[in-house]
């Protein structure tokens, strides 16, 4: 369930930062950090990268998107499409995006346009298959490492993207990060772009153990290094 913000800790943050609350999407005109859309991006009919401050026409969209979004949010957030909890207070790498920006809660490491993306998505493929229904899940994932305030936008020439959320295994807060458009979703929003109308999968075992000890044969395994505590998995995993 979401949390309100008279459950906050404080009310502003270390640094003059203003701790956001659950209703928080954007900045508001006081914080110390604010946001503007400077740059859209896009390929022309020709396959010629294009390059374009935005317009009056394009404030006026992403005010529109704020708006689709407000009109959903609560029962987005109910149903598991968007994030509703809070981050929780003490951990190493949790704490960044809290000291950093004065993020409180998970929601608040994705734009409006992020939100409403990652939401109609998740909406569109609310099933009562199971196997449908964990692969939406696993796929809500993928969009949240890809899409995201803290993803970096990378300019180096003839490698401009947008990276994934852990390119190391932090939640590092930036400057300049990139929004991913629909179309450019198409490999990490798999069942989108497959157009899946039945169960992908077949049955199958998924069980942890050591990689020396195996009993079974397979074609493809799955293997992580014992990191110990260098990863924080727990914290991370939220």
């Amino acid at each position: 369930m979401p949390i309100g913000p008279g459950q906050l800790k404080h009310c502003e943050a270390p640094g003059g930062l203003r701790y956001w609350t659950i209703d928080d999407l954007v900045p508001r005109p006081g914080d110390v950090y604010q946001e503007r859309l400077y740059c859209i991006r896009w390929i022309d009919a020709e396959g010629k990268r294009r390059y374009a401050a935005p317009d009056a026409a394009d404030l006026v969209r992403e005010a529109r998107v704020l708006e689709l979004l407000r009109e959903r949010f609560a029962k987005w957030q109910l149903e598991g499409f968007i994030p509703s909890k809070a981050i929780p207070e003490g951990g190493d790498k949790t704490e960044e995006p809290t000291r950093t920006r004065g993020w409180t809660h998970w929601h608040h490491l994705f734009t409006p346009r992020q939100l409403l993306m990652h939401g109609l998505l998740g909406e569109s493929m609310t099933t009562d298959v199971r196997d449908l229904e964990v692969a939406r899940m696993l796929a809500t994932g993928r969009l949240a490492n890809w899409n995201s305030r803290l993803t970096g936008w990378s300019p180096a020439k003839g490698d401009e993207k947008g990276n994934q959320v852990f390119n190391n295994q932090a939640l590092n807060t930036l400057s300049n990060y990139s929004t991913r458009p629909l179309l450019k979703l198409d490999t990490t929003w798999l069942l989108f772009a497959r157009g899946f109308t039945e169960t992908p999968f077949k049955s199958g075992d998924v069980l942890t153990g050591d990689a020396r000890d195996l009993l079974v044969e397979r074609d493809i395994w799955i293997t992580d290094p014992p990191y110990a505590d260098a990863v924080k998995y727990h914290e991370l995993g939220d």
